[in-house]
């Protein structure tokens, strides 16, 4: 009965050795992943910055998958907000 429980207690203390383990390797693959330390590219990190604030966005065009045009002219959500 002894014998029971040492293994017990073994594979118990082996089972928190292990998620402790997976733990750390899961936080460092997120943090590799973070750097982009995976990407085979190599892109360059994401600039800071963008449109200033109070600066309006110029119109845009784009084409949607059926080839419909779609336009974008930011004057007129501009003048319909209250």
């Amino acid at each position: 009965m002894l014998t029971l429980w040492i293994v017990v207690i073994v594979l118990g203390v082996l089972e928190l050795f292990e998620t402790v383990l997976l733990v750390l390797l899961l936080r460092v693959l997120g943090q590799m992943k973070q750097q982009g330390s995976f990407a085979s590219n190599q892109l360059p990190p994401p600039q800071e910055g963008g449109l200033a604030v109070g600066k309006q966005a110029p119109s845009f065009t784009v084409s949607d998958d059926k080839g419909n045009s779609i336009h974008l002219v930011l004057d007129q959500f501009l003048s319909s907000s209250p």
